[in-house]
C-alpha cells in the first residue's frame, strides 16, 4: 500500500496533467505511477479532482471543456 506522501503526489500529477501545466519530466512520473496504481485506488484519485473542478467558478467553464 503506498503513503500519504505518494498519494498526494499522484494527486497533484493528476491535477497538473488536467491543467495542462505537466512538465515531461512529471508526465513519465504519472504514467509510471498510474502502472502501479489499482484502478480503485486512481478512481478514489479521479473523484476527488472532478469534485475540486465542479466546485470552481463557472467561468471557467470554457477552460474545463478544453481540457476535458
Amino acid at each position: 500500500m503506498k503513503n500519504r506522501i505518494m498519494d498526494k503526489r499522484v494527486y497533484d500529477l493528476l491535477s497538473r496533467y488536467l491543467s495542462g501545466v505537466i512538465t515531461e519530466e512529471e508526465l513519465n512520473e504519472l504514467k509510471q505511477e498510474v502502472e502501479l496504481t489499482g484502478d480503485p485506488e486512481l478512481g478514489i484519485y479521479l473523484s476527488g479532482l472532478w469534485e475540486e473542478y465542479e466546485k470552481r467558478d463557472p467561468a471557467h467553464e470554457e477552460v474545463l471543456g478544453e481540457i476535458l
